[in-house]
């Protein structure tokens, strides 16, 4: 039914996903919604409220769980096996992108935000002082309960938020932790893995009270050179390109193959 050309208004849908409590909708044109293969999307709205843009949503054994709204010239991509606990609320808007790497887990209740929901000027200049900004997660990122990310927000590879932060336009370097509102660096040089630990007996937590170097290995990011890509220049080759089509390629080419150490700083 989603593959009903004569029903998308100038809009392409690739992929085939199965919708479960989930509804997709246009209110522009020339947009177009990218799946992978064996998606499902549970609990889940992508609103389209503009023109030309695009939503790339990559393979994952978890149900893909958002809210999404979209406007103008934005793009919007989330990476392989990235797993939600509950609905992500994510607007992407200004003509501004939001780029999530793989393997990133959202707990509850989190929000991602490329711009404010109006205008703020300064009485002197009379200059508009919040204008919207690109949205970077890199891969294997936690975020907490209540997270708040905001415009100009980049977060690489391996970090943590801790419930409620609030982030705003600031970096957070790989493997560290940042909490509080406004959120700050509260640790570095740490890692985390999926497993859950709400379950685990007195024996088993001592057990898991250290874990091997051949395990740590695997979910420590470090910077590489050679595998770097900057967040800033993603930002500006997708702003760059007028079309979703061409967009699309770009995204293909760039981040569909991916290196453990590409967004690690």
């Amino acid at each position: 039914m989603i593959n009903n050309v004569e029903s998308l208004n100038n809009n392409i849908i690739i992929g085939e996903p199965i919708l479960n409590k989930s509804k997709i909708v246009f209110k522009g044109e020339n947009n177009i919604l990218f799946f992978d293969d064996g998606i499902t999307l549970e609990d889940t709205a992508i609103n389209f409220l503009g023109n030309n843009s695009l939503v790339v949503i990559r393979q994952s054994k978890h149900p893909i769980k958002l809210d999404l709204r979209i406007y103008n010239d934005s793009t919007f991509y989330l990476g392989k096996e990235c797993s939600m606990n509950k609905a992500v609320f994510c607007v992407a808007s200004e003509a501004k992108n939001i780029i999530i790497g793989d393997d990133c887990l959202f707990a509850n209740l989190i929000t991602i935000r490329t711009g404010d929901a109006h205008r703020i000027y300064d009485i002197s200049t009379r200059k508009r002082i919040n204008e919207g900004r690109s949205v970077f997660l890199g891969d294997h990122i936690w975020l907490g309960t209540g997270v708040t990310i905001l415009k100009g927000s980049k977060i690489h590879s391996g970090s943590i938020l801790g419930a409620n932060a609030v982030l705003t336009g600031k970096e957070v370097k790989s493997c560290c932790v940042f909490a509080g509102n406004p959120a700050k660096e509260i640790k570095s040089n740490v890692v985390y893995n999926r497993q859950g630990s709400h379950g685990l007996t007195p024996d088993e937590t001592q057990k898991i009270s250290v874990i091997s170097e051949t395990e740590i290995e695997k979910f420590i990011y470090k910077y590489n050179e050679k595998e770097y890509i900057d967040f800033n220049n993603i930002d500006n080759d997708i702003s760059s390109i007028s079309t979703g089509e061409k967009r699309l390629e770009y995204l293909k080419e760039r981040l569909f193959k991916s290196t453990k150490n590409r967004f690690s700083l």
